[in-house]
């Protein structure tokens, strides 16, 4: 006996039928292709819940629907020196190599050094980092009140994100910390935020 969620035909039954069973493959993509939220207890741990990305070899109807999931909706790790080029899901998970794939990521998650000198500046940052859905920077330093904030002011030229979160060790420059976080969210080029 057919189901009757599927057995309806014509009219606006199959539309209901066909949106819902979008929705319900949707929810199963995001089951298979999305991991929660990074948090600091994850960010060298490996998760024990694993990535089924086969599911977007099974058609085309399914990738169409499910990439911008798996790219869009995760948070990856940008890497340290090339910033949104070769980005990781997770630590123990290759990069992400080809460009295409890569453009479609929207959330990073990056780890700032604060007592080295940075291996990128101020332009690549604004150019990797400019008009990205959300932003996580994890400020560190080796000893407690051991640098200031300055490498942080090479973020200064990142506009138009979505969600800034900047949490670690910024004891000293907690009102620095919120004023950029504002400069990044906003569109404003100059930079003159009060």
């Amino acid at each position: 006996m057919a189901s009757p969620v599927f057995a309806c035909a014509g009219g606006n039954g199959a539309d209901r039928t066909q949106e819902l069973a979008k929705l319900m493959r949707l929810e199963i993509y995001r089951h298979l292709l999305v991991h929660p939220p990074l948090t600091r207890n994850l960010l060298g741990a490996h998760s024990s819940r694993l990535l089924h990305t086969a599911i977007l070899a099974a058609c085309r109807q399914t990738h169409a629907e499910a990439v911008g999931m798996l790219y869009g909706e995760n948070t990856f790790l940008a890497h340290q020196t090339m910033l949104t080029s070769f980005p990781r899901l997770r630590v123990g998970y290759p990069p992400v190599r080809e460009a295409a794939a890569a453009a479609r990521i929207r959330r990073y998650h990056m780890r700032v050094r604060l007592d080295c000198d940075a291996a990128y500046d101020r332009e690549a940052l604004a150019r990797a980092f400019a008009g990205v859905d959300e932003l996580t920077l994890e400020v560190w330093q080796a000893a407690f009140l051991g640098a200031d904030h300055g490498v942080l002011t090479l973020f200064e030229g990142v506009r138009g994100v979505g969600r800034v979160r900047i949490y670690g060790s910024t004891t000293g420059f907690e009102d620095y910390v919120q004023w950029l976080r504002r400069v990044m969210e906003s569109h404003d080029t100059h930079g003159c935020l009060a």
